[in-house]
């Protein structure tokens, strides 16, 4: 499981913010920030995706994010956990000192940079955190499309097809799966996202992971939550722990698994997927209820 924990976020003549300003989040403590609408709140937010991969969530990156009234010396900063081991990232733009570049350390009080540059940090950071593309996809089914999911009913096929694709980016049996994976847990633990907690095998590697958007959508668990916890075993299973202790696994039965596997190309890959998301929940999983460890 990828234990990870943001610790502090700050940001120097980034977009509207000239001034030097820092927001530290404290482990198992809620940050709010209030502020009129246009103030920058979605600002500090989006300093996080830029710091660790070059771009934020509405796509701007380089020198568009420089402060339009200075004009240079942009620098965020990204400090956090993952596995208890500390990381530290900072990201120059048009900078005066260190030029455009982004530098990653490792280790509380070490100024040691062991990787620098967006080609050396960028795969570095996908590799020890999660994928850009799926960091993105967890900020905004938290911010915006969770209200779209959990309470269509199956008979919608095409608006849900419509709104897995719109979330995922594409679709394919694997998101689909993880979506009938999360309507079971909804269906036998509850509606409410906050008494469920989900972990799951898939790791963090497609077509496997895709499972992991699957399962925010319909379920409500979500990483933006802390309720959905990752292990790189990269099979497809997940284990749901619902209120009052009650467990629920569901495993994807190994003939579904190779048939995706050897059959779906990217020609047959949207039939195939109606194909899955037709099938019973007994023809696809292998499903435990409360038995096992």
């Amino acid at each position: 499981m990828i234990k990870v924990r943001f610790s502090k976020v700050g940001m120097e003549n980034f977009c509207c913010y000239i001034d030097p300003m820092e927001i530290e989040i404290k482990d198992n403590d809620l940050t709010v920030i209030v502020g009129p609408n246009g103030i920058g709140k979605s600002t500090m937010f989006n300093a996080i995706p830029f710091t660790a991969y070059g771009e934020t969530s509405s796509k701007l990156k380089g020198d568009d994010v420089v402060n339009n009234k200075i004009g240079k010396n942009c620098h965020t900063w990204l400090e956090l956990y993952i596995d208890d081991e500390f990381y530290r990232i900072d990201r120059y733009v048009k900078h005066s000192k260190f030029g455009t570049t982004v530098h990653l350390k490792k280790g509380k009080g070490n100024n040691e940079i062991i990787k620098k540059g967006q080609k050396e940090v960028k795969p570095e950071v996908e590799r020890i955190l999660m994928p850009q593309k799926l960091f993105f996809n967890t900020k905004l089914f938290g911010q915006k499309v969770n209200s779209f999911f959990t309470d269509l009913e199956d008979s919608k096929q095409k608006e849900i097809f419509r709104k897995i694709e719109q979330f995922h980016g594409h679709l394919g049996p694997y998101v689909l799966i993880g979506y009938k994976m999360g309507k079971i847990a909804k269906k036998k633990l509850g509606p409410n996202p906050f008494t469920k907690k989900a972990v799951i095998y898939t790791g963090i590697k497609p077509p496997l992971s895709c499972i992991i958007d699957g399962i925010q959508i319909s379920s409500g668990c979500t990483l933006g939550k802390g309720n959905i916890f990752i292990y790189k075993d990269g099979v497809p299973k997940v284990q749901f722990k619902g209120e009052n202790g009650k467990k629920l696994e569901i495993n994807l039965k190994k003939c579904i698994q190779n048939e995706i596997d050897n059959e779906v190309t990217k020609e047959n890959m949207i039939k195939y997927s109606e194909k899955i998301f037709n099938k019973s929940d007994i023809e696809l999983f292998d499903i435990l209820l409360d038995n096992y460890e």
